[in-house]
């Protein structure tokens, strides 16, 4: 059964995915975000700071996210080693 009313959303603090299945409950306020979903090959040439950066810009972009929200993932990115790098993008993108 697909519940699309906003009263059964706001009742249950449930949210549908664009296929219309309920996802997991969400607290009240909270924003319900969906890691995307990227294939990068962190041993080869797409392994580079820059190649993934560029890789998730694009993602980005691709999945409806502002500039605004673009300009900040990239300067957190950058205000670390490569590391802080890996940690920042597993926070947002789910890495294949």
């Amino acid at each position: 059964m697909i519940y699309q009313n906003s009263a059964w959303r706001k009742e249950t603090g449930m949210t549908l995915d664009p296929l219309g299945q309920p996802l997991e409950p969400i607290a009240k306020g909270e924003k319900v975000t969906k890691k995307i979903k990227l294939k990068i090959d962190l041993d080869g040439p797409d392994g580079n700071a820059f190649a993934i950066m560029g890789k998730c810009k694009r993602a980005g972009f691709d999945n409806g996210w502002n500039v605004q929200k673009i300009d900040d993932f990239l300067a957190e990115c950058q205000s670390g080693d490569y590391n802080n790098l890996l940690s920042v993008v597993r926070k947002k993108f789910d890495i294949d």
